[in-house]
């Protein structure tokens, strides 16, 4: 895939909540484009309850913004700023000089830093940033 994404921020407008062309469009707010569209389930049509369309529009419209942050996160961690890797013999898991309650554990912070760049993989298609990797 080239190219990236339509710059933020996105927006949700909602159309009336009647009917059968209930949706929620996502646009793009400095540019007025459509980004996307949330369509309800046959389910949630028939009961009009459209709330998790509209969380569904919510989260794809906060996308560009929690890609920045994930990103801004990353390029201070980078600087060497306690970033994962921290201090493992094992990357992510904890060593056995941390004591019974943590060693051989897999370490959160760690977790988190790989769900993260995964994330931001699957956001920009570029390749996954791996633990270590400057």
């Amino acid at each position: 895939m080239k190219g990236g994404h339509t710059p933020g921020p996105w927006e949700c407008q909602a159309t009336d909540r009647e009917g059968p062309d209930f949706g929620v469009s996502i646009v793009g707010s400095n540019l007025g484009g459509l980004v996307g569209y949330a369509l309800p389930w046959p389910t949630e049509l028939d009961s009009g309850d459209y709330t998790r369309v509209e969380a569904n529009a919510r989260l794809i419209a906060a996308a560009p913004g929690l890609l920045g942050s994930l990103q801004a996160i990353f390029a201070e961690l980078d600087k060497g700023r306690d970033a994962p890797g921290h201090c493992h013999d094992k990357a992510g898991v904890w060593d056995a000089d941390n004591g019974p309650e943590l060693a051989g554990k897999p370490c959160d912070w760690c977790t988190q830093w790989e769900a993260a760049s995964l994330a931001i993989a699957k956001a920009t298609g570029l390749p996954l940033k791996s633990q270590g990797d400057s």
